[in-house]
C-alpha cells in the first residue's frame, strides 16, 4: 500500500477573486434554509397560545410569496408578555408584543365565553391570505353583532401576525444572503477556500 499526500492551494475569503467569492456565496445561500428562524417562530407561537402550528413559507422574489401557518383549534387565553420578553430576542418579541396586547384585549372582553381559533391552508401559495381563519366562541352568544366585530378583529390580527413573520424572515434573508454578511462569517470562522470558491474546511 502506498500513501499519497495531496497538496492544495487554499485561500482566505479576501484572497479570492470576485468570481470565486460569488460562487462561495451562492453555495452558502443554497445550503441555508433558515430553519433556525422557523424553529424560533414555532416556539414563539406556542408562547402566544398557538401550539403545534405548522409553518409554510415561500420567498423571496415572487408576488405570491409569503408566510402562513396552520393550526388546529386553539383556545386563546391571556398571553404573558413577560414570557415573550424574557424568552426571545427583542427583534422577535417587538412585533409579537403588539399581537399579544391586542389579543389580550379580545380575550378580556370575551373572558366569560372564550375564543377558539383555527387556521387552515388553502391553495398553492403561502401568504397571510392563503389561509381560512375560523374564530368561534366557546358558548352560544346572544349578542351576535358584537361577536361578528370581534371575529373580524381576530382575523385581521392573525393575518397581520403572519405578514409580520414573513417580513422578519425576508429581512433576515436579505442580510444573511448578502456578501457583507457571508464575508463576516467566513472571516470570523477563519474558513479557507479553494481557488474556485469551494470551501476547503
Amino acid at each position: 500500500m502506498e500513501k499519497v499526500t495531496v497538496e492544495y492551494d487554499v485561500y482566505t475569503f479576501d484572497e479570492l477573486s470576485e468570481e470565486a467569492k460569488e460562487k462561495a456565496l451562492e453555495t452558502w445561500n443554497a445550503n441555508n434554509d433558515y430553519m433556525e428562524i422557523i424553529d424560533t417562530f414555532v416556539e414563539l407561537l406556542e408562547s402566544l397560545n398557538l401550539p403545534n402550528a405548522k409553518i409554510y413559507y415561500s420567498g423571496f422574489w415572487s408576488q405570491g410569496d409569503g408566510l402562513c401557518f396552520e393550526m388546529s383549534a386553539s383556545e386563546m387565553h391571556h398571553i404573558d408578555l413577560n414570557v415573550l420578553e424574557k424568552s426571545f430576542p427583542k427583534e422577535y418579541w417587538e412585533w409579537a408584543h403588539q399581537f399579544a396586547e391586542k389579543m389580550n384585549c379580545v380575550t378580556a372582553i370575551k373572558e366569560d365565553t372564550g375564543v377558539v381559533v383555527t387556521s387552515t391552508h388553502r391553495g398553492q401559495y403561502y401568504h397571510e391570505n392563503s389561509v381560512i381563519i375560523d374564530v368561534e366562541p366557546l358558548e352560544v352568544l346572544e349578542e351576535w353583532r358584537t361577536w361578528e366585530k370581534t371575529e373580524e378583529v381576530v382575523i385581521r390580527l392573525f393575518r397581520k401576525l403572519m405578514s409580520e413573520m414573513y417580513a422578519f424572515l425576508e429581512k433576515n434573508y436579505n442580510y444573511y444572503s448578502s456578501m457583507e454578511c457571508f464575508q463576516e462569517i467566513a472571516k470570523g470562522n477563519e474558513w479557507r477556500f479553494l481557488k474556485n470558491g469551494e470551501q476547503f474546511d
